[in-house]
């Protein structure tokens, strides 16, 4: 810990305090093929609105370092915020935790949470109640749910789900032994922010004509709101733009329609393929590399089509 004080809140003293509202979704995973994570395919998402109190003004508040917190000071760097909850045992571990970067906390722009509440309501059991963390644009086991402990450490959390779980491990890795005997898990850093993806929900010849129509949303990390999704459908020889029909501030998910003319030779069948764009010219990839626990999947959406 950078320093020895603890500060004790009760519900209710955390509820009178800074609160705040973000529309975020909530992104877990998306998994490859043949690894082993549970295949739940592109669909383990979903889109709330938060409410809640500012991480960044709880730590103000809590008399944390102003040179620190101002985030000018170079002593910031390495710092991190480490979230545990003892509520129960986990099947690797006693408690379940895991750990930011701390600018990531501070940041103006970052808008973490420890949220009491989603879509207008109290916090439910399964969801986390009483709190939560919400961490925009970060892997969804960074949202530690019924969090009981914040902690500013010169350390990453200690958690066997933070130091031997969600890690990108190299192709070559092909079990969790091999991984321990070549000491990957200390090796590689854990997934924080998460990359930039889209996915095609839909996409349906409309009956009676020549026209497909493709739909689906698009997610960034932490580069900013998607600005553009286009689709192909020649394999990305070639790209067309979609219409943005939904999108609420930076850290919401981004819906997508288009309607697109099949030449003759695309009629029968086919594959459409979509792809996010954001403002920094950052795009998203065509594939991804197969990772042992099959996390950070970004490759382009792709769904099948016929008549």
């Amino acid at each position: 810990m950078v320093s020895s004080r603890m500060n004790r809140y009760t519900r209710s003293e955390i509820y009178e305090r800074i609160s705040s509202e973000r529309k975020s979704w909530l992104h877990c995973r998306w998994v490859l093929p043949f690894t082993e994570q549970i295949d739940v395919g592109r669909g383990d998402i979903c889109n709330c609105k938060w409410a809640g109190v500012s991480v960044r003004e709880l730590l103000r508040r809590s008399g944390f370092p102003e040179e620190i917190a101002s985030n000018k000071g170079e002593d910031m760097a390495g710092l991190h915020l480490c979230f545990a909850s003892h509520v129960a045992a986990c099947q690797e571990d006693e408690w379940f935790g895991a750990s930011i970067p701390l600018g990531k906390a501070l940041d103006e722009d970052g808008d973490v949470l420890l949220a009491y509440e989603m879509n207008g309501n109290p916090l439910s059991p399964d969801h986390g109640h009483p709190l939560r963390m919400v961490v925009p644009g970060f892997s969804g086991v960074r949202w530690v749910k019924w969090v009981d402990r914040i902690t500013v450490s010169r350390m990453e959390s200690e958690n066997y789900y933070h130091q031997k779980d969600y890690k990108v491990l190299p192709p070559q890795v092909e079990t969790h032994e091999m991984a321990d005997h070549e000491s990957w898990w200390s090796r590689l850093p854990p997934l924080q922010a998460n990359p930039l993806s889209s996915v095609i929900a839909v996409a349906e010849i409309i009956p009676r004509t020549t026209s497909l129509h493709v739909k689906g949303y698009a997610i960034s990390g932490t580069s900013g709101p998607v600005c553009k999704v286009e689709i192909s459908i020649d394999a990305g020889k070639t790209w067309k733009p979609t219409t943005i029909i939904y999108q609420e501030g930076r850290w919401s998910w981004t819906l997508w329609e288009t309607k697109i003319d099949l030449p003759a030779t695309r009629l029968g069948s086919g594959k459409a393929w979509s792809r996010a764009l954001c403002p920094n010219g950052e795009t998203q990839q065509l594939d991804t590399d197969w990772n042992l626990r099959g996390v950070a999947f970004s490759a382009v959406g792709e769904k099948s089509y016929m008549q």
